[in-house]
């Protein structure tokens, strides 16, 4: 099977693919054993596999996420030409919408106070293969509520300075909720992202402080369904617009008296009228922040405990259990998020040089920002390098270290990027191949050759680049050589260059290993490779001559003796080896020196000529063969001909040709 990852690092999931369906249905089981990695676990799942002529529903699942519905999954892929609505029929409910992908259906349809439907299917309904569904019973389901939840509708950091301020957030099974609203201030916000995120939590006191606390009515519009999500927005403009720079935590939760879920006697029903009896319906408290929330800040303790539990009444068993009071004492009951009022946009881009080109653009309208001053700090926020950016809003900064933090700023409007190894934008997906740039220096190793053999002398060059005049004058340059079984071999230095070329000369023996060699180059403390194959070569090259008198053939002439040499290209005779001449002939014009404006062929003559073996034989002991050539009859000749001498030299396993006109 094939695993896939599902995001959750407990959760996988395995799929089977290329399942075979035959005539008739069969059964499929699947075993899970946890023998391999030492579990005393061991379960086996049944899957029954439909035949190919059988059209049917084999699963039916309730969708209550994003959206509410139901999806079906047939056996076949359905068709498309047919109306699904007048073959799907839930008399529940009175509007819904069905959508099909491949073999399932997707029918979304409002909660409001459905608690169960029932699912009829027409017996009419087909697949792509005409297979009707014929006779099936109703599908029944229980539609149990969603359990009381709050979240944000987008994720980020920046809310820009436009109008309003507006933080969305959507909510289910909620008549309330609670805001509270902690700054982390401008002074203090290069101490908070040294041990932080831009949206972590991290030891808040000491740089933080609870500065709102509201409570927001949920229940003011009859006409929304709280059973359902539903947006809702808070304005938060005239709270973070206090201090620009500064990190604002927001934070959306609720009590078990704000929910809306039907729990029946479990609930107390006046709790809620209780908890906010002050507020009439639709109205909302700009601040309940009492004196007991404000004195947690006053406590000289770094750590900061903001969960809700109450270890009277919590127990973990009910934490999945909406009418119970543990299940809103969990943190992940909490929607949160840190934000910067601030129209600053700010792209940063680093080289291992230690070299840094910054972008700064208005989030609002997306043009760059001149003159904006962008600084980077070191992780003890000690300034190392400040520049302004140019009229394209880019900027380029040099700090003598590795920065931890850039902060952008333009007026009063202030931006944060934290530069930590880790935290960038991933870049698997994208081309990013090449040769990574060892502080500051491009090296280039080469040789004269691709392949040596053993016992030759290996001449490698080396190619210095270094703009910035890190490598002083006379600095050595050192070259290790070792062999394939990873030896030391051989070690040159060289301090001298001219324009960077370096060159070695480094000697061989004749019984040294041959296969892949590696050269190490190394200066100024950073190292270059270039692997180097030295291999016992066996050539298996051949040199042909063959010497005819003159550059014409006479035809009328008889046999012409010829002579053919060959020779290996080391130098040895090629003795006894097999040589097979041929000769084709081609048309050609016939001219004559003094007459080129006179034509000699005859164009009503038809001639065509197949290729002829004039020699067939073997070479001496000196490597050489004399022959008489003879050439091959040419009927209805148009004039002179073209004589293409093909000759071959070869043994078993090879041959070598040379080719003459």
């Amino acid at each position: 099977p094939k695993i896939e990852n599902t995001g959750n690092a407990k959760i996988f999931r395995f799929v089977i693919e290329n399942i075979q369906r035959k005539d008739s249905e069969i059964k499929l089981t699947v075993t899970f054993d946890g023998k391999e990695f030492g579990a005393d676990k061991k379960q086996s799942e049944e899957t029954l596999i439909p035949g190919i002529n059988d059209f049917k529903v084999i699963e039916t699942e309730l969708i209550s996420e994003s959206e509410t519905g139901v999806r079906i999954v047939f056996s076949s892929p359905l068709s498309t030409q047919q109306d699904m609505r007048g073959l799907i029929h839930i008399p529940e409910i009175q509007e819904y919408t069905v959508s099909i992908q491949d073999n399932q259906a997707f029918i979304y349809f409002e909660r409001k106070n459905t608690s169960k439907i029932t699912i009829n299917l027409n017996e009419g309904l087909q697949d792509n293969y005409r297979h009707r569904l014929g006779d099936t019973s109703p599908i029944e389901l229980n539609i149990e509520p969603l359990k009381p939840r709050v979240e944000l509708l987008k994720p980020g950091n920046i809310l820009p300075n436009s109008e309003n301020l507006i933080l969305p957030f959507k909510a289910v099974n909620l008549k309330a909720i609670d805001v509270k609203i902690i700054k982390i201030f401008e002074n203090n916000t290069l101490m908070f992202l040294q041990t932080n995120q831009i949206n972590g939590s991290y030891e808040l006191r000491r740089v933080g402080r609870l500065i709102h606390r509201e409570t927001i009515r949920l229940d003011a519009d009859p006409t929304k369904n709280l059973h359902d999500w539903q947006n809702y927005s808070i304005d938060l403009s005239k709270i973070i617009r206090q201090e620009p720079g500064a990190i604002y935590r927001i934070e959306l939760w609720f009590k078990q008296a704000y929910a809306h879920y039907p729990c029946g006697d479990s609930i107390n029903t006046q709790a809620f009228d209780k908890e906010i009896k002050s507020l009439s319906s639709g109205m909302v408290r700009t601040s309940n922040t009492t004196d007991n929330d404000v004195a947690v800040w006053d406590v000289p303790y770094s750590y900061f405990d903001d969960s809700e539990y109450d270890w009277n009444t919590y127990n973990w068993k009910d934490r999945d259990n909406p009418c119970k009071p543990t299940y809103y004492m969990l943190p992940e009951q909490k929607a949160v998020c840190n934000v910067v009022q601030s129209n600053i946009g700010l792209i940063a881009k680093g080289n291992s040089d230690n070299r840094w080109w910054v972008a700064v653009t208005n989030i609002l309208d997306t043009k760059p920002i001149a003159n904006a001053e962008v600084t980077a700090y070191n992780f003890q926020l000690q300034a190392i390098a400040t520049a302004k950016t140019d009229g394209d809003g880019f900027a380029m900064l040099t700090p003598k270290n590795k920065p931890f933090i850039l902060i952008a700023s333009d007026g009063k409007q202030k931006t944060y990027l934290r530069l930590v190894e880790g935290e960038e934008n991933s870049l698997s997906r994208f081309d990013v191949d090449g040769e990574k740039i060892e502080k500051g220096l491009k090296g280039f190793v080469y040789g004269e050759r691709g392949v040596w053999r053993p016992g030759d002398t290996l001449h490698i060059s080396f190619i210095l680049h270094d703009p910035e005049k890190r490598i002083p004058a006379n600095h050595p340059v050192t070259l290790e050589l070792y062999n394939p079984r990873g030896q030391f071999n051989n070690k040159l230095i060289a301090t001298e260059g001219v324009n960077g070329f370096y060159t070695f000369a480094i000697p061989t023996n004749a019984n040294d290993p041959t296969g892949l060699w590696n050269a190490y180059v190394k200066v100024g403390g950073t190292t270059f490779h270039k692997p180097l194959r030295i291999e016992t070569i066996k050539p298996n090259r051949l040199k042909i001559n063959l010497s005819l008198p003159g550059q014409r053939i006479d035809a009328s002439a008889g046999a012409i003796p010829v002579q053919l040499t060959a020779s290996w290209l080391t130098g040895a005779k090629a003795h006894d080896l097999k040589t097979k001449v041929e000769m084709k002939l081609t048309r050609a014009n016939t001219q004559f020196k003094g007459y080129e404006k006179y034509l000699f062929n005859n164009p009503a003559s038809s001639f065509s000529s197949n290729e002829s073996v004039v020699f067939d034989g073997v070479l001496n002991d000196n490597g050489e063969v004399r022959f008489n050539l003879k050439t091959p009859e040419a009927q209805n000749a148009p004039g002179m001909l073209n004589a293409n001498i093909t000759c071959r030299v070869f043994e078993t396993g090879g041959d070598a040709s040379i080719y003459t006109q």
